[in-house]
């Protein structure tokens, strides 16, 4: 997958202006870039682990990797990986910029 993010100037009156898809985003607000370059995220974690299956609403167990029928090791017939990976978030007037997003600023600070 690859993400491409770009810095823009806006010359509009008010952020009503913007138009964007309120499936993909909760709300749109701004945060200047000066914030960004002074406040490092704060930084938190979890642990993500493969599952070759899962349990439904009604307790079947929906296979998701065939192990035996792809003749995989046995090992990968139950959760595996535990990796643990860093999350980026920033706080600024109430609001919480989090996650792929969070991460996606760092990087563009980090590049200017």
């Amino acid at each position: 997958m690859l993400v491409n993010a770009f810095v823009a100037e806006v010359d509009i009156e008010n952020l009503n202006e913007i138009n964007f898809d309120k499936t993909e985003v909760e709300k749109v607000f701004a945060v200047p870039l000066s914030f960004f370059k002074e406040n490092p995220p704060e930084v938190h974690y979890v642990r993500l682990e493969a599952h070759p299956f899962y349990i439904d609403d009604k307790g079947n167990k929906i296979e998701l990797l065939p192990v035996e029928k792809l003749n995989l090791p046995p090992r990968y017939s139950k959760p595996w990986g535990k990796i643990k990976r860093k999350v980026y978030f920033y706080k600024y007037n109430g609001e919480v910029i989090w996650g792929l997003t969070a991460a996606l600023v760092k990087k563009v600070v980090e590049l200017i």
